[in-house]
């Protein structure tokens, strides 16, 4: 019989006797075939058909014969599973890096008609030679693949998806360079020795690129205004305290990798803002606080020798009416109180040294306290080094204190204007 000449060449296929070939339909037998060969059924009756000489609708003839279904509900059966076919190409593909971990990314293809189980991706530095990469994010068929531990190199990657037919075609990336060496930008950049530096005047950005160091970073506050007593009608001989010099900050053992960290250097004090402003590193990794002004409250004291600012806080130094002002403080060191000569003759206090930069960028010292105010000319207080202004005497200006150094300004003599805090600083370092 036609049916069961079919199920005999199903059989042969197939390799076994499956339930005696008289009583099994042909679709029967080649779904068995199917299932135990790994063929599909479309796959299994194209194999028949090549095997009897049969042209493909002799054979959904024989199988309209022997399963009950007509020719047409055949052919049905034929054309929806040979619909089925291997996806699309991923579109899309891009390829970017942090270090050495890759992300790649892509949109998903068309899937063929059967659900996508997996995604291939390769990478390539010739184009040419293409090695499989393993996605370490634990999904197999989301569109995003994250590759760690890759080699430094300029690389190409490419995606192709998996469905139960097979793998389609490959959509590849544009190249991506890898790169675990350690990269910033940010400051004035300088080496010295074994290390970097990022010199910071201004604020700004440091930006790691790439890799990832344990850096060091130095921050000075601004320096505090020297005192201002520009014409009190309640004291009119007042005269003004030095301004406190910045704080100073040495922070070791900052973890910085692949981001921009926000550089603040403070703002020396003026004559409308007083108080000096912060230096700080990535917000709170590092900071310095700034110094605050010289004392302006002009007070009658019984004595007329002003008091002097006391470190570490980078305080101002006190005012006196018709004598002198004692020194503003720097970081490391108290300001001097002012003197009394004799003779009603008042000497301001110098203002307070400042601490020694340890690295070889950026000013020689830092923090410097304004030197105090004095009624008489050349009794004025000198700044202290790093950075502070000297004081001066009646109806003069203190000397502002030095940019970038945290210095104070000095001290205004009566019927005048603050002296300006020199602004801060912060320089970042590592080993290169």
């Amino acid at each position: 019989m036609a049916g069961e000449t079919l199920v005999r060449a199903l059989n042969q296929k197939a390799g076994t006797v499956v339930n005696g070939a008289s009583t099994l339909t042909a679709t029967a037998a080649a779904n068995v075939i199917a299932s135990t060969t790994g063929l599909t059924l479309i796959a299994a009756l194209n194999k028949v058909n090549s095997s009897t000489g049969l042209k493909l609708a002799g054979v959904l003839n024989k199988l309209a014969g022997t399963s009950g279904l007509d020719v047409a509900a055949a052919a049905l059966a034929y054309s929806v599973a040979s619909a089925v076919t291997a996806p699309g190409t991923p579109t899309s593909v891009t390829a970017s890096a942090s270090g050495s971990t890759v992300t790649v990314t892509w949109t998903a293809p068309s899937n063929g008609g059967a659900a996508i189980t997996s995604y291939t991706v390769q990478r390539s530095s010739d184009g040419t030679t293409w090695t499989t990469q393993t996605d370490t994010d634990g999904n197999a068929t989301n569109a995003t693949a994250t590759l760690t531990s890759q080699a430094d190199g300029t690389y190409t990657y490419r995606v192709a998806a998996t469905n139960s037919i097979g793998t389609g075609s490959y959509g590849t990336s544009g190249s991506v360079v890898v790169s675990t060496a350690f990269s910033a930008t940010g400051g004035t950049t300088s080496t010295s020795g074994a290390y970097t530096y990022h010199l910071f005047n201004s604020s700004s950005s440091f930006v790691v690129a790439s890799g990832s160091k344990t850096v060091e970073v130095l921050c000075v506050g601004g320096g505090g205004a020297g005192g201002n007593l520009w014409v009190s009608d309640e004291n009119p001989d007042s005269i003004g305290g030095g301004g406190g010099g910045g704080r100073y900050s040495l922070t070791t053992g900052i973890s910085v990798s692949t981001n921009t960290y926000a550089v603040v250097v403070g703002a020396g004090g003026t004559l409308t803002v007083p108080s000096a402003g912060s230096s700080t590193f990535g917000s709170t990794l590092a900071t310095a606080l700034g110094g605050t002004s010289g004392d302006t409250t002009g007070a009658q004291p019984a004595s007329l020798i002003g008091a002097a600012g006391v470190a570490p806080s980078g305080k101002g130094g006190g005012a006196q009416n018709g004598g002198a002002s004692g020194g503003g403080a720097s970081f490391s060191t108290n300001g001097g109180i002012a003197t009394d000569l004799g003779s009603g003759i008042y000497k301001g206090g110098n203002g307070g040294a400042g601490v020694t930069n340890p690295w070889p960028v950026g000013a020689a010292a830092f923090s410097g306290g304004g030197g105090g105010s004095a009624f008489l000319s050349t009794r004025q207080g000198t700044g202290g080094s790093g950075g502070g202004g000297a004081g001066n005497y009646n109806g003069q200006n203190g000397v502002a204190g030095t940019a970038n150094t945290g210095g104070g300004g000095g001290g205004s003599g009566t019927e005048s204007f603050a002296a300006a805090g020199g602004s801060g600083v912060v320089i970042v370092r590592y080993l290169t």
